[in-house]
């Protein structure tokens, strides 16, 4: 039996948001790189500390994937989602 919290991982919106950052993904490799930047959905989400940000987070991790919140407060805060596959 699994577990609530693999359950919540399994759950379809996480690899809805996850399969939307796919052609960004292939692209980005197509082009020899290792990384994107996103923001949108990603950004706001990772900020708040939601849990499907968590859980979608947490599923493209587990496909060996590095996602990264990075957030620069000044008089707003600028947040972007890194997500790296290489090295």
């Amino acid at each position: 039996m699994i577990t609530a919290k693999e359950a919540r991982e399994l759950s379809v919106p996480a690899k809805e948001r996850a399969a939307e950052l796919e052609p960004l993904i292939r692209d980005a490799a197509a082009r020899a790189r290792t990384s994107i930047t996103v923001r949108g959905w990603w950004a706001e989400n990772a900020h708040a500390g939601s849990e499907e940000w968590v859980s979608a987070k947490r599923y493209l991790e587990s496909l060996g994937y590095r996602v990264e919140a990075q957030a620069e407060e000044r008089q707003f805060v600028d947040v972007q989602v890194i997500v790296r596959w290489g090295a």
